[in-house]
């Protein structure tokens, strides 16, 4: 693990450590158990000479396990700078006590984890000599000192930040990458050379091994005595080199250092276990994993103009959104120029156009108007009563800088708690009067990566009304001042209103891969993880006691059965194997049977693909819309898939009219959701709603279905009917009577409590479904309250606890009815199954009368159908789950057993 990674890991748990440090060692050859600081001299240091006139030189120091060729090849390969020479030299290899005294290269000896262990002093006065000697060397070559940088990672980095800032002569810079700061207490002491040196410190936030502690505790200290630190924190970033270390770092002197690629390539590396690290880091620190920005940094310099752009207006009690300039804003001079979206952006309602803000980097604005003119404007009795409406119904505006929504933030009178609410109210409701909040105080933060470079990484809105008599406008100038004064009602008939804004620029600490930050912990961040481990704990449970029982139990029977002339007659002609020729009897209505698992296999592979993909951060909400898109396209990229299964199917079940069978498969559902939503989209059509479908999205969403999803599904339908029947059993010609329904409910009922002793199970089923869908909170908010969706990877979670689930449920009622001698069991394993989609239809409705407070018959209405039609995708999904569990549980125990 320390080779591959080739730096020291650190945790608060000392054993675990130990436990690594142990698990690495039994596989080095020569390892040592004794403690004595025996250690080989140092080889040669790796160099990288300058390809052009050698005028700065890079002396860089790998991490504990590493060589200096760990990072020779990156030097040389992608960082490589004409004028620079890199010089990358290796520990000795030395004995490490906190590794059972095995040996490995090392910088100096390592006793213990916390800060308060006793450091090995004399292995690092010789490594610091060491350093300084190379540094002395390339002195003595003709290099002056302040072009000289050094640096290193995770150990490496330790010793040369000690190691740099008590050197006697200036240098041009510092770097650490995932390090921390040795013999601290000698620091500053009496070493003034470098006291105003410049130091770049990397640090993931997601490093367990060198914690992120580590790092900030190491600027605070030098900070004491050098301002002239730069901590930047990598959240997503585990003790690792990463492509986030694309920053440019401009150190004393005329040495500007890129460190492009302070990345280690993966295969080169061979980092196959921080892939896995990162992996689990994805699903256990969600709160940190979701924000990784689709695009690249805009970067402006002082004075360079920002464009501020509306989006949209939306409510939580109409859920209808409309276009910004749908209420009486000021427009901008010369035309409404709306930005070209994807297929995302239009579903949700989206339509970004330009606005009349003035607004330029660094440059603060105290009052200004967005008309043209200083004149307030008139607005019609019709605007009038519209605006006043859309107040009533409590609508917010959207406004958009760098591709940053606006937030307003508001604090908690009783508890101090800070929220952010995305956009801003247009308006309140005060004693049957309505107020219009006509002036913005804009607040933009920006963070400074270099000199006269900037980037935003804040955009808040807070809101007022004033009325229009309050304004004074200077001569000639569209500035203005405020006086005291009351708000700006919207009164019936005609009304004047002037339209104005401020804004306020802050520099922030915030770097911009971190900007999101605000957006994705609004409110009610703590996630209840103490729900989802008690759901694994009972799930685990369940599956075990159930795995057990019907192992055993199936087991028993299949050894009864296959000796069957040493079993009673009586024994012979009763349990599941009396069905053998029924059991893969083709059910009634098999065909849309097919069709409902065919469609089911298409959204689990939409559905698993979009959430691995939004889990990894590579759908993230700054990139508007690819959510929606992504899922969109995949649903029918999947239509491959589920022809295949389902045409595979079709044939065991020996299907005659394949063609007829793959078509309903491509159009029965998608034409249960096209249909619906293009009746919806009428209504909203007549309630002029910026989320009414336009004609030329409907056009690329029926490309979508003809062009790609039918033909994919017809293709795959083809192979897949090809195969050969997957059945381990054949059927009878004539079907064998099933027994009574009272005697078939006697039997499992005997049957269920012979084999489990008591329903406890499943009560636990039914508890296990109905806590994990207490969990949709988080995504109904996201929908109908327009809150940003990003703890995909506790979605997964969730997701694997409901589908073992079902899968289980699926097994003990088909082998129930097995035993009750009711080979009926196809579509009850659907059904049953997906019978979980009752909840989420339950849920539903508990949320509109608990939480919302939608207003009008058009609302309602398009709640509820949308909710429908969720319920019935998640009743097709999760009922194909248990369908292929109960499915292959019957294929191998019919398998197993000896048919007569």
């Amino acid at each position: 693990l320390y080779s591959m990674q080739g730096g020291t890991r650190r945790t608060s748990s000392f054993f675990t450590n130990r436990f690594l440090l142990g698990l690495f060692n039994c596989c080095l050859p020569g390892s040592c158990s004794s403690k004595a600081k025996l250690r080989t001299e140092m080889a040669e240091p790796v160099i990288i000479p300058s390809r052009g006139k050698h005028t700065a030189t890079i002396i860089f120091l790998h991490g504990l396990g590493d060589t200096g060729h760990g990072w020779s090849s990156v030097f040389a390969d992608e960082i490589r700078h004409d004028h620079i020479k890199y010089i990358c030299p290796h520990a000795p290899t030395r004995a490490v006590t906190l590794n059972f005294g095995m040996q490995m290269p090392a910088w100096y000896d390592l006793y213990g984890l916390t800060p308060n262990t006793e450091e090995d002093e004399e292995g690092i006065n010789e490594s610091t000599m060491t350093l300084h000697s190379l540094i002395d060397a390339e002195i003595s070559a003709g290099i002056p000192s302040e072009r000289i940088m050094v640096g290193g990672f995770s150990m490496g980095g330790a010793l040369a930040l000690y190691a740099g800032l008590i050197y006697d002569k200036p240098l041009a810079g510092i770097i650490g990458l995932s390090s921390f700061l040795v013999q601290r207490t000698k620091l500053p002491g009496n070493h003034t050379a470098n006291k105003g040196v410049h130091i770049f410190m990397g640090h993931g936030g997601q490093d367990f091994l060198v914690p992120l502690s580590f790092g900030q505790m190491t600027e605070t200290c030098i900070k004491a005595f050098n301002p002239n630190i730069t901590l930047k924190v990598y959240p997503r970033m585990a003790h690792n080199s990463c492509p986030e270390f694309q920053d440019l770092i401009e150190i004393s002197g005329d040495i500007v250092v890129c460190l492009n690629v302070f990345t280690v390539p993966t295969m080169r590396r061979r980092n196959y276990v921080t892939l896995v690290i990162l992996l689990l880091c994805s699903l256990f620190r969600i709160e940190q994993g979701f924000y990784v920005p689709g695009v690249a940094p805009v970067e402006f310099k002082d004075g360079d103009p920002i464009e501020v752009k509306g989006i949209k207006i939306t409510s939580t009690k109409t859920i209808v959104p409309y276009e910004y300039y749908s209420l009486p804003f000021c427009r901008p001079q010369g035309a409404i120029h709306y930005i070209s979206e994807n297929l995302g952006e239009v579903m949700r309602g989206d339509r970004i156009v330009n606005t009349p803000f003035v607004i330029f980097m660094k440059r603060d604005v105290k009052c200004n108007t967005t008309c043209s003119s200083r004149i307030p404007m008139s607005i019609s009795p019709e605007d009038s009563e519209n605006l006043a409406r859309r107040i009533r119904e409590e609508y917010h505006v959207h406004l958009l800088v760098d591709n940053l929504p606006s937030t307003t933030k508001y604090q908690i009178e009783n508890t101090n708690e800070v929220i952010y609410e995305n956009g801003y109210r247009l308006g309140w409701e005060e004693n049957g009067h309505y107020y219009v909040n006509n002036h913005l105080d804009i607040i933009l933060r920006y963070h400074q990566p270099r000199p006269n470079v900037y980037r935003v990484v804040g955009f808040e809105v807070q809101p007022q009304s004033i009325d229009s008599s309050r304004f004074n406008f200077a001569s000639n100038s569209p500035e203005c001042t405020i006086t005291d004064g009351k708000n700006q009602q919207v009164e019936k008939g005609i009304n004047n209103i002037i339209w104005t804004y401020s804004v306020t620029w802050e520099e922030s600490s915030v770097p911009w891969a971190s900007r999101w930050d605000t957006y994705l912990s609004m409110r009610d961040v703590q996630i209840h993880w103490f729900s989802i481990v008690n759901s694994i704990i009972v799930i685990l449970c369940l599956f075990g006691f159930l795995s057990v029982i019907i192992v055993r139990t199936v087991r028993r029977d299949i050894a009864k059965y296959n000796k069957g002339e040493e079993l009673d007659d009586t024994l012979e002609e009763s349990g599941w194997k009396l069905v053998h020729g029924d059991v893969f009897r083709p059910p009634s209505n098999s065909m849309l049977l097919v069709n409902f698992v065919g469609t089911g296999i298409q959204l689990i592979g939409m559905v698993a693909v979009t959430v691995f993909f939004a889990m990894l951060g590579m759908l993230s909400p700054a990139s508007r819309g690819s959510l929606m898109s992504a899922a969109i396209v995949l649903f029918c990229l999947m239509g491959l898939v589920a022809g295949y299964h389902a045409g595979r199917l079709y044939r065991t079940l020996r299907g005659t009219t394949p063609r007829k069978c793959a078509f309903r498969t491509a159009v029965l559902f998608p034409s249960v959701i096209l249909g619906t939503g293009f009746l919806l989209n009428f209504f909203l059509i007549g309630k002029h709603s910026s989320g009414a479908i336009p004609f030329t999205t409907m056009i690329a969403l029926l490309f979508l279905w003809f062009g790609v999803d039918l033909p994919l599904v017809f293709l795959g339908f083809h192979f897949g009917f090809r195969k050969q029947a997957c059945l381990f059993a054949s059927s009878s010609y004539k079907p064998n009577p099933t027994p009574s329904s009272r005697a078939a409910l006697v039997f499992a009922h005997v049957t269920m409590h012979a084999s489990c002793g008591d329903p406890t199970i499943w009560r636990c089923f039914h508890r296990i479904i109905l806590h994990l869908f207490c969990r949709l909170l988080k995504l109904f908010k996201a929908i109908w309250e327009n809150q940003f969706y990003y703890l995909f990877g506790f979605l997964f979670v969730v997701c694997v606890i409901l589908f073992v689930s079902c899968a289980q449920i699926s097994i003990v009622v088909a082998y129930f009815l097995l035993c009750a001698e009711n080979y009926h069991w196809w579509w009850k394993s659907f059904v049953i199954s997906g019978g979980s989609a009752v909840y989420v239809m339950g849920y539903a409705v508990f949320y509109y009368f608990s939480k919302l407070n939608i207003i009008g018959f058009i609302p309602t209405l398009l709640y509820f159908s949308y909710s429908f039609l969720m319920a019935l995708a998640f009743w097709i999904l999760t009922g194909t789950i248990g369908f292929y569990a109960a499915y292959s549980f019957l294929c191998r125990i019919y398998a197993a057993v000896k048919i007569d």
